[in-house]
Order: C-alpha cells, then sequence, then structure tokens
C-alpha cells in the first residue's frame, strides 16, 4: 500500500500515475542534467588543462596541483547537501534548483575571468556534487518501498544518458 492507501503491486508503470507523474518527470530531468553537467564539466576542464599544458610546459606541476586540490575541495560537498537540505527554507527542492542553477552561473563567470579556471570548476563541481546528492536522497524519499528500487533504477539509466549525451553536446561547444 502507498501512502494514500492505493494497492501498489510494484510495477515500474507506478511511477507514472497520477500521484508521481510530475515527480517522476522532474526527478528524471535532474538526473538527466546532473549527469550531464558533471561529466561535461569534467570533460572541458581536462581539455582546458591539456590545452594549457600544450602552450605552457613548463605549467605541469601546476596543472597537477590544480587537479588535485579541486579534487579535494570536492570532498565535503556531501556534508553541504546535508546541510542545505535541512535548512528549513530551502529545503530539499529549493536547494536542488540551486545545486543546478549555481554550476551553470560559475560556468558563465569562468568564460569572463579566465585567470581562476580551477577555481570556478572546483566551485561548480561542488555544487553539483550537493545537487546530486540533495537528488540522490529525494529520490530514494519520494517514491514508496515497492517502486523504490525501479525508480532508482530509471534514474540512473537518465544520469547514464546524460553522462553519455554530455560528451558529444560539450565537444561540439
Amino acid at each position: 500500500m502507498s501512502g494514500d492507501g492505493t494497492k501498489m503491486d510494484g510495477h515500474i508503470s507506478e511511477m507514472f500515475n497520477n500521484k508521481y507523474k510530475l515527480t517522476s518527470c522532474l526527478l528524471i530531468l535532474s538526473w538527466f542534467l546532473n549527469a550531464m553537467i558533471t561529466y561535461g564539466l569534467l570533460l572541458v576542464y581536462s581539455l582546458t588543462l591539456q590545452k594549457i599544458h600544450r602552450n605552457h610546459p613548463q605549467m605541469n606541476s601546476e596543472i597537477v596541483a590544480s587537479s588535485t586540490l579541486t579534487s579535494i575541495a570536492v570532498l565535503p560537498s556531501n556534508l553541504f547537501a546535508g546541510i542545505f537540505s535541512e535548512i528549513e527554507f530551502l529545503g530539499r527542492k529549493k536547494a536542488m534548483i540551486l545545486g543546478n542553477l549555481c554550476p551553470l552561473l560559475t560556468i558563465f563567470l569562468s568564460i569572463k575571468v579566465t585567470n581562476l579556471i580551477s577555481f570556478w570548476f572546483a566551485l561548480s563541481y561542488i555544487f553539483i556534487s550537493i545537487s546530486y546528492t540533495i537528488v540522490n536522497t529525494y529520490t530514494a524519499e519520494v517514491y514508496p518501498t515497492m517502486i523504490r528500487d525501479k525508480a532508482l533504477g530509471v534514474m540512473f539509466t537518465a544520469a547514464r544518458i546524460g553522462g553519455f549525451l554530455s560528451q558529444i553536446i560539450f565537444l561540439r561547444i
């Protein structure tokens, strides 16, 4: 039984009944965009660092240090996600939206202030990691037990498709 007393048999189509249709569509879009932004950012960042290395081979140690610091900066993002999603006026939904919009803002800022590329990438990656953590938690909470595993499977599939397409789209930009 679901929370409203209707019988559920655990079929994947129950994700798209009247109660969960809008939520499912928005979550699929969010998982898709999170993966697209994450893997697109990683691709752009690595290509940018390769280009810098080609143009300035003497900067190899700075590039390695920059990549390492960026990776370390993302580590506390799960903690930040927990804090942001529990702020009363934000909640999970607004925190997810903020987590998706902030990386886009930092990407546009990185175009204007190019000498801080590692900083902008790290900030973008932190925000998208926060969003990923919140959407994962929210997805597990929103569906009843009978369809939760199938819903997560659909969401992971949407993320894989987003990650795959990001490589094609970001290489064209």
